[in-house]
């Protein structure tokens, strides 16, 4: 199995249905904050999607500086995927609906329970500029085409 192929199951299989991601912003004076993430989405071959509280510190982080990295690992952390990119913050309503309907399961969105005013999130898309899969036990990385990767696994 090649190396795009390895990346593709592992986030078909093993991320997808494990639903967990980090991912990492940066603060004002570049001081790093990464936030576990349970509710996104892949969508057109290069953006990951995902919803959060207009009020968090990643938001915050986005307004300011717009390079963010995800993590994505296998259930065993013998692969390591990471995406680079450019995060968006929505605050347009249309693309905002558009994008709640491409998450698949938004129970883990705690802070949806306590929102004052609607419609109490913000949606967040990251355009994937860089992949790179980790494979620790062979003390190796590799540089992938996001296009690739992300095509459903056969």
């Amino acid at each position: 199995m090649d190396d795009s192929e390895t990346a593709r199951k592992v986030l078909n299989k093993e991320v997808i249905g494990d639903k967990i991601a980090l991912l990492t912003t940066a603060g004002a004076h570049g001081q790093p904050h990464a936030t576990w993430m349970a509710t996104f989405a892949f969508h057109n071959g290069n953006e990951i999607i995902t919803l959060s509280s207009p009020d968090s510190l990643k938001v915050k982080n986005i307004a300011k500086n717009h390079h963010v990295e995800w993590l994505f690992t296998s259930s065993d952390f013998t692969y390591l995927i990471y995406f680079t990119g450019k995060a968006k913050l929505n605050h347009d309503p249309k693309i905002m609906k558009q994008h709640w309907n491409l998450l698949p399961d938004k129970s883990r969105a705690y802070f949806l329970e306590g929102y004052n005013s609607p419609p109490g999130f913000i949606t967040i898309c990251t355009s994937i500029e860089k992949a790179v899969l980790s494979i620790p036990t062979e003390s190796r990385s590799v540089e992938l085409d996001v296009a690739t990767i992300l095509q459903p696994a056969d």
